[in-house]
């Protein structure tokens, strides 16, 4: 194996060009990829390709097989470079939604949630939203200032884990719509670290 350093801004990197990529088959590991990194990285492993485009890539000189992303910091994300905007807006969040729900990611890694949290499990979206609505936002009277004031830090921490689970499940259900099969998993409990999301996925196998 041998590791070759790139300096190179990931939003402008074009694997295809990289010459030690020519005629290997090649996965993309990250580890923390902050805020809208993961969403460059997608764009420059993955793109918008058809199944079709997907079969063809295999049989080139250069081509992608699957990854694993640690995502994290997701208070930096940013909506220009978000993967999946239509999922975002199927679900009725606005581009200002957006970036609210990426404010409150950082409540979950305020404090120590270690007597908190043992373990936790990805949330449906039915889950996820009905959740908010108990919290009140889906209220058109009560101020987001009001509704943060009469939140308890447990319920800081728990919506702040939810809108960690709705900026990486929209990422997740990106990926599955490129052709990979992916997942979503936490790879240590919470109460090692709050930062524990990793999106796994490879390219199906032809049959």
């Amino acid at each position: 194996m041998t590791l070759r350093p790139l300096i190179n801004a990931v939003e402008d990197l074009n694997l295809n060009g990289v010459e030690p990529l020519q005629g290997v088959a090649y996965m993309a590991i990250g580890k923390h990829l902050c805020g809208p990194a993961t969403d460059m990285t997608l764009r420059c492993c993955i793109g918008e390709q058809s199944y079709q485009d997907i079969a063809a890539e295999a049989q080139a000189s250069c081509y992608f097989r699957g990854l694993a992303i640690a995502t994290c910091c997701h208070h930096l994300c940013q909506w220009k470079n978000y993967i999946n905007k239509r999922y975002m807006s199927d679900l009725g969040f606005t581009k200002e939604d957006f970036h609210a729900i990426s404010w409150f990611t950082s409540w979950a890694v305020d404090a120590d949630h270690g007597s908190i949290f043992t373990s936790t499990d990805c949330m449906t979206q039915h889950e996820i939203l009905s959740e908010m609505k108990e919290f009140g936002f889906d209220s058109e009277v009560r101020g987001v200032g009001e509704i943060v004031r009469d939140m308890q830090p447990i319920d800081r921490a728990v919506l702040g884990f939810m809108c960690k689970d709705i900026i990486d499940t929209g990422r997740l259900m990106w990926v599955k719509a490129q052709g990979l099969e992916s997942q979503l998993v936490k790879y240590v409990p919470c109460s090692i670290s709050p930062e524990n999301h990793l999106l796994v996925a490879r390219y199906k196998k032809r049959s």
